[in-house]
This record gives C-alpha cells, structure tokens and sequence, in this order.
C-alpha cells in the first residue's frame, strides 16, 4: 500500500515530450473542486498533496495552463473541460506516485472576452402611479451553465428513461386547432420514482416562482416537494415532426441521441419538471457583482471561444433588514442566456414586495461635488481656458460634440437648464447650512470683453423624496430648499444626506443623493461668455471659507490614476481648469465659465444657375446648349457663431443620389469642391458668409439622362444642449426643386 504521509508525484512514462508543452496538472477532489495544480511540461510534478488526501474519486486533468487573466475564479470540473483539458484515469502506486503512461491531445482553444452586463428593476406604486426603479446594492451571481453533452454518460437510467417517457407523453396528445376560448390543455405526469429526486448534480430546485426572459414561459410553481405537474401545451413551442418522431422511437438510443442533439428545443419542457434540473444542468457560478445606483452590473468574463458561445445564468440576492434574502432565481433551462450574445443587457425585474426604492451611499465627509449640468453633461467636460493641451481656441465655455470621428468643442448652452451639485455627508454643519449661485458675463457673443457686476441666481428650489404610505405602496413631497433672503440676498439649505432628518416622515428617502441646486433660463441671457460662482454661507448669508480640497469634480481621462479603481471623482483643486477661487488653503469658492447661446441656424437654398439664365422660370427648368454647358448650384448655411453642421444634398428622380453635388461639414466650412464667399442679405441688411456655390458641367449632373428633375436639401443641425438634449428647435432646413434641360 502506498505510504499516506508522502506527497504526491506525478511521472508521465512513453509520452512524446512534445505533447507536454505547456502542460498542466490539475488535481481535484471527489467535489470537483481543485486541490492543486502544478506544471508538467519537464514531464513530472511534484505535489504538496499528500497520498492521504487522496480519495477514491478524486480526480486528475491534464490541459494547458490557464491564462493569467483568469486568476481568482474557481478552477472546476467544468471550467478545465471548456479549456480543453483532458480527464485522465489513474491509481496511486505503492511509492506515491500517479504513472501517466498515455495523455490525449491537449488542445488549446482561444479564448476572449464577454461583457455581461444588465440591470435590476422593481415596479412600485408612487403617488398611485406605477414607476419602475433601479434596485441598487443587489448581489447579482453571474453563473454559466455547462452544456448537457459533457455529462449525459453519467446520467442513471432511471432517471433517463424518466425523462423520456415524460417527453413521449407530451409528443404523443397533438395539440388541437383551437375553438373560441377553448381553454388551455393539461397533461397530467405520473409521479416519478422517489429515488430521481436523491441529489444530483447542479443546484438544488428553488423553492420560488420562476419567469422565462427568453423565452415567455411562466411555469407554475415549482417545488422541491412536487411530484406532479401540469403542463399547458398551448404555451409551449411546436417541436418539428422529426424530433417527435425521433422522441417516440423504440430504440432508447435514437431516442437519447434526439434530445442531446436538440437540447435547446426541450428547455421549455424541461422548465416544468423540476426534477430533472440537478441532473441535466449544472452552473459555475463565475463572479458576484454588486448593482449600481441605476441597477446596473456588469462583469467582463474570460471565456474559451472553442465556437461554444457561454450560457449565462443570473440569480438575486438583496439586503432585507439585515439579511440576505434570494428574491430573484428562476429555472435554469428557462432562466438561461442561452448561446448569451455578449454585451446584451439581460434586464430582470423583480417583484418581492420587500424590495424598497433604491438608496445609494452618500459621499463620505466633507465633500462638495459640483456635479453636471442638467442630467448628462458633466463640468469637468466644458472648456475653461481659452487655449489649452487637447482643446480648441476661442472654444471656452463650450462642450465637445464628435462629429466624424472627432472631437470639436462647438456645444454652446440654451434654453433651461439646473446646474446639479453633490453634497457629503459632512454637510450640512455648525459653521456651512447655506450656499448660492452668482453670475456675470465677460464676453459677448463674438468674444469681445464686456464690463459686469455680479448678479445672484434666483427661484424655488425643492428636494423631491418618497416615503411609504401604510398600504406598502409610497408617495412623494418636495423639501424645500429656497431661496430665503438675507435682505436682497438670497440662500438655499443644503439638505442632508438623510431625508429623515429635514423632513417629519419616518420612511422617507430622497428621490436621488443628486441635489438640482438652481436653474438658469438662458433665454433671459445675452448670448456670451459668463462666469457661474458657487459660495457656501451661513445661516447669516455669510460666505465661509472651507478647505480646498471640499470640492472635488468628475474624473476624466488623462487624470491621475486613483487609488481606488471605482473612484469617479478628482479633487478640483491644482487642476487646470483653475475652479477654485482660493486664499491659501482656503477657497472662498467654485467657478466656471458657460458659453449661452439661443441663436438659431440658418439655412437657404439658392437658385441654380444652368447655361445663361437661372432655374428661377415659370416651370422650373434651367436650358443648356453647347455653348453654355455648365450649371452651378448655390445654397447657404450656417450659423452667426458656427454652432452647427450641415448637410447638403442632391437627389436626381426619386432615389436617385448625385454625389458629386453633395456636401457635408461643420458649419463655415466648405466640403467637396464648393467654394464660400460672403453675399448680402437683402431682407436682413447684413453679409452671410456661409454662401456655397460649386459649378459642374451638366453631364456631371445627367448621367445617362437627357434631361433629369433635382431635388435640393440642404440641414442645418444646431449643436445648441440643455445638458441634456440636443437643441432641435434652433435647427434650420430649406429644400427646392429643379430641372435642367437642353434649349428648345
């Protein structure tokens, strides 16, 4: 007998030196769960396990060693068959050691990378509307479900031929052409044998309610301590004549070899028979994430590509009073991604009525973080100087669009918007209650210096929060923050992080930690460049210094690296953007600059020109003759400040595109061979600049027609953002029609 308190050596004998390139041990015990892994490339491995700790049915794989980014996930069973590693049969000799003496080829499948991602929503009553929220602080466990074929030998026959004879009593009862309200069809299964329901391989049966995202299948509940079940045929999908056929085959391996080869047409049966999910599927569970603010998860998985694209099955757990509590974990031959197309959101909506609106950690301390305009425009995204490393000249105040494949700095800011300000937990204190927003502008509209004083923001603000009502559904109110006034001035309270400590009802919790701080109508603006300045005060009015470091702003790229990777925020001070209005240590206050602009496009297409005279007729027709065989085509558009881009085109017949004529740039900019001059607006007494005009010879324009019908489009997209939304209404457009054709 082999000696127990020896480690453990594995020899390989008569094996091509060449097969073990790259080769691995992998040791796992009768669980399926790693005890030790060790390179075999030089042909032997010795181990630290000891011969003692082997069991009867432990096991040895043999594959290539796994990539480094997979570190950390538990190495199984499972996860080394997907690598391409081998299972190989062995015994321990007398002297401790495992002889390989045969070891099939080790494939390298490749492998690559998955996003999984998703959310996690709850349909709730507010103010006797339904609203469906994130769930934030969930645990989601993300798992992939092994495919059937790897371990179909294993199954007992008991429990195959089970499963058959259920299957063969559905394909047998046709399902009828339906009469009106017909009902739906059940099929009564006979109990199983009590042996199948001894545990097998998988996850135990959860005892919950389960929901297809797939597939649309809502089984009854399904039980540990079910026997029979009824199936609804109608809602259930037609499988094909040949796997019926197939399926009621009298030889048990024709029959076996249907359902392996058409696994994916049987998980809806499956979904309703409980019994079988421990023996016919089994789930890694790859990462536990944990959803955001908005409910979102996502996890970036490392998978083996071997044209086996992962199955991806998610189940829920949620913090309830103290506990976590499983509230989401469907079947898993209907609750399973399967063939998951990665990147895909797998969007799960949950319905334990123990669930409560989402409440996000507030910022730690005291931190103050000037946060966006409106809802998706972040400060830290707004120019601030007006040249700088990556930036554009004279583009200060403005926000970058991409156009092309680039960026450009040309987003001017209109109509109404709130500027959205994130306070810690700090705030507010015994010294800062307070603070407010101030104003002037510096520039006019071509960027010509103005002379201003400072004006103070004004308007009722209120903090929106929730609380639940004694049905269990919830309604909302307004905290309100301001303004009140210390004489002229006006001051608005910062709340707390905590609703329950500004407002009387016990459960209450802010909509959102996001605190829309004022509102700024720029309509009521001159267009220009101002300046927006943000204080802390007193509950005297009084502004307060508070350390530089209070205020922090959104990360972006080419910051410093955080310490924490999940950290979104910089400290505002040192940047160049220069935010702080500083004395020392000290800062007396925040500060940007804003480009506001409510100036809409314009756009014009002008009469074309076609041998001597214009397409300005009576019918619409330019003539041409051999002579004068030229046409010029002449449109403007644009915008006073270049906030936009356009488009040009033209259209010969119905569909017919001329792309020779067609252009299309930012505004001022001239595109495919037109040339820009400046003209005279007759009607508005002044010059327009963005006139373009490019002239053809007509053939360039005909084609293969003698005489052709144009249509001219020409769109102006005004780059013009609340913060929010593109500004659509400070669009312009123009179109006309025109025909050339030879001189009578």
């Amino acid at each position: 007998m082999p000696e127990k308190q020896k480690a453990v050596t594995i020899v390989t004998e008569k094996v091509d030196k060449n097969s073990l390139r790259n080769a691995h041990a992998f040791l796992l015990d009768s669980q399926g769960k790693l005890i030790e892994q060790a390179p075999l490339s030089s042909g032997e491995a010795k181990l630290k396990t000891m011969a003692e700790a082997l069991g009867a049915k432990s096991r040895l794989f043999i594959g290539n060693a796994l990539p480094k980014e997979i570190a950390g996930r538990p190495v199984t069973a499972s996860l080394l068959t997907r690598s391409g590693a081998k299972e190989i049969p062995f015994h321990l000799s007398a002297d401790n050691k495992i002889i390989v003496s045969k070891i099939p080829p080790i494939l390298h499948f490749p492998f690559d990378w998955c996003t999984i991602k998703g959310s996690v929503t709850k349909s709730f009553t507010i103010d006797n509307q339904v609203e469906v929220l994130p769930v934030c602080h969930a645990r989601v466990h993300i798992c992939e479900v092994d495919p059937i074929i790897w371990w179909w030998p294993k199954l007992p026959d008991y429990i195959l031929s089970d499963l058959i004879n259920r299957l063969r009593e559905v394909v047998r009862i046709p399902i009828p052409i339906p009469n009106p309200d017909p009902g739906p069809i059940r099929v009564k299964i006979p109990p199983i044998n009590p042996a199948a329901w001894l545990p097998g391989i998988g996850n135990p049966v959860p005892n919950i309610p389960v929901f297809s995202k797939s597939m649309n299948i809502r089984p009854a509940m399904m039980t540990s301590g079910m026997r029979n079940t009824s199936i609804n045929l109608n809602s259930l999908p037609p499988l094909p004549e040949n796997v019926k056929s197939g399926i009621l085959s009298p030889s048990l391996s024709v029959a076996q070899n249907t359902i392996i080869n058409n696994i994916s047409l049987f998980h809806p049966y499956i979904c309703w028979w409980p019994v079988f999910w421990p023996w016919l599927y089994k789930c890694d569970e790859i990462a536990v994430v944990e959803t955001d603010c908005l409910g979102k998860f996502d996890y970036n998985y490392l998978y083996f590509s071997n044209s086996d694209k992962p199955d991806i099955y998610v189940w829920v757990e949620v913090n309830i009073n103290g506990e976590w509590v499983t509230v989401y974990k469907p079947s898993i031959p209907c609750g399973t991604d399967w063939d998951y197309v990665c990147g895909t959101d797998i969007n799960l909506r949950l319905t334990d009525s123990r669930i409560k609106p989402c409440s996000c950690d507030p910022l730690p301390g005291s931190i103050i973080w000037i946060k966006n305009v409106n809802t998706a425009t972040s400060i830290r995204s707004i120019q601030q100087n007006t040249l700088a490393s990556g930036n554009q000249t004279n583009a200060i105040g403005l926000k970058p669009i991409y156009y092309g494949g680039m960026e450009y700095n040309i987003s001017p800011f209109g109509s109404q918007f709130p500027f959205v300000v994130e306070f810690g937990s700090g705030f507010p204190n015994s010294t800062v209650s307070h603070y407010r927003w101030k104003y002037r502008r510096i520039k006019d509209a071509f960027l010509n210096d103005v002379t201003d004083s400072f004006h103070y923001l004004e308007g009722e603000i209120g903090k929106p929060y929730r609380y639940e009502l004694p049905d269990g559904n919830f309604a909302t109110k307004n905290y309100r923050l301001g303004a009140d006034y210390n004489g002229t001035v006006p001051k608005y309270k910062i709340p707390h992080v905590n609703a329950t400590d500004d407002v009387p009802e016990p459960t209450a919790l802010w909509y959102e930690l996001d605190t829309y701080s004022i509102y700024v109508n720029s309509p009521n603006f001159s267009n220009g460049l101002y300046e927006f300045v943000f204080e802390l005060t007193d509950n005297a009015g009084n502004v307060v210094n508070v350390p530089a470091e209070t205020y922090v702003v959104t990360r972006k790229a080419g910051d410093p690296p955080p310490m924490d990777p999940h950290e979104v925020t910089i400290k505002a001070d040192g940047l160049a953007e220069n935010y702080l209005i500083k004395s020392g240590t000290q800062a007396s206050a925040f500060r940007f600059f804003m480009r506001i602009d409510n100036q809409k496009c314009y756009a014009n297409v002008i009469d074309a020109l076609v041998g001597t005279g214009t397409t300005d007729t009576e019918c619409g027709f330019g003539y041409f003759d051999e002579v004068n065989h030229k046409a010029t085509l002449r449109y403007f558009g644009g915008h006073p400040q270049n906030f936009g881009y356009y488009s040009f085109t033209v259209t010969k017949g119905n569909s017919n595109p001329v792309t020779v004529a067609n252009a299309a740039q930012l505004a001022s900019i001239p595109d495919n061979g037109y040339s820009k001059s400046s003209v005279m607006d007759a009607d508005h007494g002044f010059a327009i600049e963005d006139f373009y005009q490019k002239q053809f010879d007509v053939n360039e324009l005909l084609g293969t027609c003698p005489q052709a019908a144009f249509a001219e489009y020409i769109y102006l997209w005004a780059t013009h953002t609340d913060g929010t939304n593109r500004l659509q209404g400070y669009d312009a457009s123009d179109i006309a029609a025109i025909a050339i054709a030879p001189k009578p």
